[in-house]
């Protein structure tokens, strides 16, 4: 009788940032499509949302009218000095009644992120975290850009806002401070934002934001990590996990099966056959960070995550 096989996948993603994971894209729902990166047990957009739809259809509008911006009480966008020749480099400006609509500006499964997401951020790239996420050098930011090292990939561009009291857009501080919002809410008119500046290294969460204020967005959303000492799925049970040295991959169905380890790339690092029962898999040689094991079968594909310690 012919020996059924089935696939599995391992997928490798890299956290840390220190090691730079291959650059993967998101679409939102105009069709902009964004490089992101993986800071931690985060994904970022590294670039500024330019979006000008909620998720649901509904148009958000431009308003490039000064006191039509300054009477705001509902979402809206603008372009750096209202030109579109901006919008490639630095996105769009947004009030915060746009980035904090439940119809969501974000892509499809991500998230304006809010004070907590910041400060997770923050907290995993630690001391002058604010230089690790400039882009380096002069060409967008003033001189002398202290700090900056861009070592986490966020790749932060110095932008200009937008006031809340005259809709004038800032450009004496052009190419000094990158300003993003946080989806929280500190009550009132008031609603926190992120700021890096070209003479600091450092990173500041601050809560003096005006909720008509036009500022960028950047959009998150956390990896599923799943760390379950046991993860199942079906006839497939992967332990442990989180795993130092090995996984083991235990199938009730009596059937021989091929175990192709791919890097995020596509590269194929590993092809072997892998007898029926409860399989060992030497992980000694993998890096630190999340795992996606595809497990594929006669009724399809199951996805498993764990994390190599």
């Amino acid at each position: 009788m012919c020996k059924l096989k089935k696939s599995v996948l391992l997928f490798i993603v890299l956290s840390g940032f220190a090691i730079k994971q291959q650059a993967q894209t998101v679409t939102d729902y105009d069709g902009n499509v964004y490089n992101t990166v993986t800071i931690g047990t985060q994904i970022w957009l590294k670039e500024n949302l330019k979006v000008t739809h909620y998720n649901n259809g509904d148009s958000l509008p431009n308003v490039t009218d000064n006191d039509e911006w300054t009477g705001l009480s509902t979402g809206a966008y603008c372009n750096d000095n209202n030109d579109t020749a901006t919008v490639a480099v630095y996105g769009r400006l947004y009030n915060w009644y746009a980035v904090h609509d439940s119809r969501k500006l974000c892509p499809e499964g991500w998230n304006t992120p809010d004070d907590e997401d910041w400060v997770k951020l923050s907290g995993y790239l630690g001391n002058q975290a604010g230089g690790k996420m400039k882009e380096t050098g002069t060409v967008h930011w003033l001189f002398p850009n202290t700090g900056a090292t861009n070592q986490s990939g966020f790749t932060a561009l110095p932008n200009v806002d937008r006031s809340n009291y005259t809709g004038f857009f800032s450009n004496e501080f052009r190419n000094m401070y990158a300003q993003f919002w946080s989806g929280s809410d500190n009550g009132g008119d008031a609603a926190p934002i992120t700021l890096l500046s070209f003479g600091s290294p450092d990173f500041v969460l601050g809560d003096n934001g005006n909720k008509k204020r036009g500022c960028a967005c950047r959009c998150v959303k956390d990896v599923n990590t799943q760390t379950n000492k046991y993860i199942r799925d079906k006839s497939l049970v992967l332990y442990p996990n989180p795993a130092k040295d090995k996984i083991i991959l235990a199938n009730s169905e009596a059937y021989d099966q091929d175990l192709t380890i791919f890097s995020i790339t596509g590269e194929i690092l590993l092809q072997k056959v892998l007898n029926s029962g409860a399989r060992e898999i030497n992980i000694q040689s993998l890096q630190k960070g999340i795992y996606f094991v595809e497990f594929r079968g006669t009724e399809g594909a199951t996805k498993l995550r764990f994390i190599k310690e």
